[in-house]
């Protein structure tokens, strides 16, 4: 049981140190992805006719605090990727939206996660991959009790 528990010590650990995710992503990081797509689901406009969420329903919807929201948010919109919006309602209200560069670029990095998942289960096998979302999903049901 030792050699097992050692075992699974080291593949967790390399798998939170992502050496994967250099394979999987390309200019955004896994966390910039995760927001993206927060913001991708929500490009219906429903707020106000503004496409985009506040920093409240984001943090609330990715389960993180608003300060670690706020800082991914910055370095996203320094890089030009997203940007802030005022409410035309007159609230002080802010929303977050792509800029056209962001909403391209967030489709081309998906595109080639797709693809670059797509490779990782052909590698893996079905059945192997049948397992480890198997396995994942325990890990997970587990760690949240």
């Amino acid at each position: 049981m030792e050699k097992e528990l050692e075992e699974l010590k080291k593949a967790l650990i390399t798998a939170a140190k992502g050496e994967y995710k250099s394979k999987l992503f390309n200019n955004l990081s896994m966390a910039d992805t995760v927001l993206l797509d927060c913001l991708y689901d929500d490009i219906s406009g429903k707020n106000d006719g503004i496409s985009g969420k506040q920093l409240k329903e984001i943090a609330e919807e990715l389960h993180i605090t608003r300060p670690a929201l706020t800082q991914q948010v910055n370095k996203l919109e320094a890089r030009r990727i997203i940007r802030r919006v005022v409410s035309q309602s007159g609230k002080r209200a802010s929303y977050i939206k792509f800029t056209e560069y962001g909403l391209e670029l967030y489709k081309r990095e998906r595109q080639s996660l797709e693809k670059n998942i797509k490779d990782f289960v052909q590698a893996f096998g079905e059945s192997d991959c049948e397992e480890l979302i198997r396995l994942m999903r325990k890990l997970e049901s587990i760690a949240s009790q």
